[in-house]
């Protein structure tokens, strides 16, 4: 299964997610809460065949990932749009708030005039953070996506 620990992500990744996750803590009423850290290339490949194949096949490459089956009806939708994530490799943390309605992006709860994803994800960037990754020629942003694209030394 995926994972939400921050231990799981590089070192350096870490440095930058922790201390952006703590500043968000005095900027937003919400509580930002981790979705996902690392997942391995197995589960990504079955993310990644939902809502493209069919609903047998999807289950069988779950299975083999160690994953639960999903119903027709969770395959109806495409789930990711890369087979390279930066969750396989450590690199990025998918987030939500917590809220009454978690995935309203456009949510101002601290009615400051700025979307509250939108903050969290500006203050992101200030930690040297890739915000809001922009997929299939913009048409889709991760506004719940924050990655690291710096490249470590081992």
């Amino acid at each position: 299964m995926a994972s939400r620990d921050l231990d799981e992500l590089l070192p350096g990744t870490q440095k930058k997610v922790e201390p952006w996750l703590q500043a968000c803590e005095g900027i937003i009423t919400q509580q930002v809460f981790v979705l996902c850290t690392y997942r391995s290339q197995d589960e990504q490949n079955a993310l990644w065949a939902q809502g493209r194949y069919p609903l047998e096949k999807v289950n069988r490459i779950r299975e083999l990932a160690s994953m639960p089956p999903i119903t027709e009806k969770e395959n109806e939708h495409e789930v990711t749009w890369t087979h390279h994530s930066k969750h396989t490799d450590r690199r990025a943390c998918d987030f939500a708030l917590k809220m009454p309605n978690i995935w309203d992006l456009k949510a101002d709860i601290d009615a400051d005039g700025i979307p509250d994803y939108t903050e969290v994800g500006q203050l992101a960037e200030k930690f040297g953070l890739q915000w809001g990754i922009i997929a299939k020629g913009g048409e889709h942003k991760d506004l719940g996506h924050v990655q690291d694209n710096e490249i470590y030394s081992t």
